[in-house]
C-alpha cells in the first residue's frame, strides 16, 4: 500500500496517509486545523535491483577501473587561448 502525503490549505501542515491503491479521493480533513488538505505529488522510493535491466545495462560487471585510468575533464572557458 503506497503512502500518500497531503498538504493542508490553510495551515500548511504535511501529513502522511497509508492507503490502498484504490482509494480515489485527492482531499482529507487536516488533521490539525480541520482544514482542506489536497494530495501532493512525492518522491517514490522505487528502485530497481537484481540483475539484467535492459535500459542501463544495470547488473552487469563492471571492469574495475584504476585511479590513474580516471582523469578530470577539461574545462574550458572563453577566455582561455
Amino acid at each position: 500500500m503506497p503512502i500518500y502525503e497531503y498538504e493542508c490549505t490553510s495551515c500548511g501542515e504535511v501529513t502522511e496517509e497509508l492507503q490502498t491503491f484504490s482509494i480515489t479521493e485527492t482531499t482529507i480533513v487536516c488533521s490539525f486545523c480541520q482544514g482542506v488538505s489536497n494530495r501532493k505529488l512525492s518522491l517514490s522510493s522505487f528502485q530497481l535491483s537484481g540483475k539484467g535491466w535492459a535500459k542501463d545495462n544495470y547488473g552487469l560487471k563492471k571492469e574495475s577501473v584504476k585511479p590513474e585510468d580516471i582523469r578530470p575533464p577539461k574545462v574550458t572557458t572563453k577566455f582561455d587561448d
